[in-house]
C-alpha cells in the first residue's frame, strides 16, 4: 500500500496480538505514538520514521526496510534493527541522518547498510547511529556486520557510524562495534566517536569491544579525520581513562596516526606517555584542559588497543555498488541504462515487490564489498564466535572469522589450459563436441590431467 502520511497511535491500555506493517511505501514521515510492540518488515520510508512519545513495549522486529530521506533524525523504538538500507539523501551540509533506537533495553543493529550518496566530507563529518541518550541502566548496544558505503564519487563515506554513545550522565550504554565495514569520511569522523556527552563525561568500559572492523579511506584526505576510535570531549570535562575495554584486529587502511603530545585535537595519552598508533586518537577541536586518555597501558599497540591490526587495501570485488547503481545496472529503472535517483529506485522496488527486491538490493550491494585482500582472511580475534557474514556466507577463514562485515572472496584467475583443453568425456547427458583428430571431448572450463 502506498501511503502519504500516517500516525501510528496505540492506546495506552494493554494490547494483544501481532501488529505487523509489511510491504508499504510511506512518502511522508511516519509518526508513532505509544509504541506497543509493532513489527515492521519490507517497508519503504520516504520521509523517515520517528517515535513522538512513549515507548511502552519496544518493537521486537524492524527488518528488511528502506529508509531514504534527507538529513532527518529518526527515533526507532526498536530493540532489533536488521537488514535496514538507510540512505541519508542530503545534498549539502553536515549529513546527520541519525538512527536513534529510543528504548531502555539492550539494542542490536545488525547487517544494515548506510550511505550518503551526495556527501563530500567538506561541510561536516556526518553521523549515522546515535545510541539512546535517556537510558538509566548500562544496557548493551551492539552494532555488527553493518556496511557504510562510499559516496557516488567514491571519495568518502557518510560519517561516523556510531556517535554520542550516551550523551547524558545517566545514559551509560555499553558499545560493541564488531565486524563492520566502514568507509571513512574526509572530515573528522570515526567508526566510534565516543565521549561526546553533556559535560564531556565518559566512563570506564564505555566501549566494550571494537574489533574485526574493516575501515578504509578510498582516497587519503589532507585532514586528520580518519580514525577507528576517537575520543571527542569538545563539550568539556574529563574523560575516563580506559573507556575502551578492547579494540583490535581491525583493518586501518589510510587511517590517521596521531603522535603530537598535549596539543588539543592530537593528544593520545596512554599510561605515563603519549604514543601514536594508527587509527586511534582524538578529534580536532577537543577541550585543551582535558586531553583524551584512551588507555592506562602503554606503549601502543598493546593487548587493550591495536593488537592484531592490519593496514591493507581491502581490494573489494566492486566498491562502486550502491543503491542507485543497483537501480542502474540491475533493475534498469530508467529504461536506458542511466543512473536513477533514489526516489525513482524506491518507486521501482515498490511497484515490483518490496519483499522480493529489498533483499535483492541488499544482497547485490553487499557482494560488491567482499574483500579480496588475503590479509583479512581469518584475521579476527581469538574466540570470535560469529559464524557468518552479513549476507549469510561462511567465513573463508574457517574457524577464525575474517575481518569486516563480509567474508573474504578469492578472486578467480584464468585457468591454464592443459593439453589443448581436452579430456575424456564422462557425462553423456548432452551431445558431445568431438575433435576427430583425437576422439577426445573438448572442455576448457577447469583443470584436468592430460588425456591418455
Amino acid at each position: 500500500m502506498r501511503i502519504h502520511r500516517v500516525h501510528v497511535h496505540t492506546l495506552t491500555n494493554a494490547v494483544t496480538g501481532t501488529r505487523l506493517f509489511s510491504g508499504n511505501s510511506f512518502d511522508a514521515p511516519v509518526c508513532c505514538i505509544n509504541a506497543r510492540g509493532e513489527q515492521w518488515q519490507y517497508n519503504i520510508f520516504g520521509g523517515g520514521i520517528t517515535l513522538v512519545s512513549n515507548c511502552y513495549v519496544p518493537w521486537p522486529m524492524f527488518d528488511s526496510n528502506i529508509s531514504a530521506a534527507p538529513d532527518v533524525q529518526y527515533k526507532y523504538p526498536a530493540t532489533s534493527i536488521t537488514n535496514l538500507y538507510f540512505i541519508d539523501n542530503s545534498v549539502v551540509g553536515n549529513p546527520v541522518g541519525f538512527l536513534i533506537p529510543e528504548v531502555n533495553a539492550p539494542v542490536t543493529i545488525d547487517a544494515c547498510i548506510f550511505e550518503c550518496p551526495q556527501n563530500t566530507g567538506a561541510a561536516g563529518a556526518g553521523d549515522q547511529i546515535w545510541p539512546n541518550s535517556n537510558t538509566t541502566t548500562a544496557y548493551p548496544f551492539k552494532v555488527t556486520r553493518c556496511l557504510s558505503l562510499p559516496n557516488l564519487a567514491g571519495t568518502c563515506g557518510p560519517g561516523s557510524l556510531i556517535t554520542g554513545c550516551g550523551m547524558a550522565a545517566g545514559g551509560k550504554t555499553v558499545i560493541t562495534a564488531d565486524h563492520n565495514t566502514w568507509c571513512m569520511t574526509g572530515n573528522d569522523a570515526a567508526l566510534v566517536n565516543y565521549g561526546y556527552h553533556t559535560g564531556g563525561v565518559s566512563w570506564a568500559g564505555e566501549i566494550a569491544s571494537c574489533r574485526a572492523n574493516n575501515c578504509w579511506q578510498p582516497s587519503p584526505a589532507a585532514n586528520s579525520g580518519q580514525l577507528i576510535l576517537a575520543c571527542d570531549n569538545t563539550a568539556g570535562g574529563p574523560d575516563a581513562i580506559d573507556a575502551i575495554t578492547v579494540a583490535g584486529h581491525n583493518n586501518v587502511y589510510n587511517c590517521y596516526t596521531q603522535t603530537t603530545p598535549a596539543t588539543p585535537g592530537t593528544a593520545i595519552t596512554c599510561g605515563n606517555g603519549t604514543y601514536g598508533v594508527q587509527g586511534y586518537g582524538s578529534l580536532p577541536g577537543n577541550n585543551a584542559s582535558y586531553p583524551p586518555r584512551i588507555s592506562s597501558n602503554g606503549p601502543l599497540p598493546n593487548a587493550q588497543i591495536g593488537q592484531g591490526d592490519v593496514a591493507t587495501s581491502p581490494a573489494f570485488v566492486d566498491p562502486t555498488r550502491n543503491f542507485q547503481t543497483w537501480g542502474q545496472k540491475v533493475a534498469n529503472v530508467n529504461g536506458d541504462g542511466s543512473l536513477p535517483t533514489v526516489a525513482a529506485t524506491t518507486a521501482w522496488i515498490f511497484t515490483h515487490g518490496n519483499s522480493t527486491y529489498i533483499p535483492a538490493v541488499l544482497k547485490w550491494v553487499r557482494s560488491g564489498f567482499r574483500p579480496t585482500a588475503a590479509a583479512l582472511r581469518g584475521a579476527s580475534y581469538s574466540g570470535d564466535t560469529l559464524t557468518m557474514d552479513a549476507a549469510g556466507n561462511a567465513w573463508a577463514g574457517g574457524a577464525t572469522p575474517d575481518i569486516g562485515a563480509m567474508s573474504y572472496y578469492a578472486s578467480q584467475s584464468p585457468v591454464p589450459v592443459i593439453n589443448g583443453g581436452f579430456r575424456r568425456r564422462t557425462d553423456r547427458r548432452t551431445p558431445p563436441r568431438i575433435d576427430h583428430r583425437n576422439r577426445l571431448w573438448l572442455d576448457t572450463s577447469y583443470r584436468h590431467k592430460k588425456a591418455g
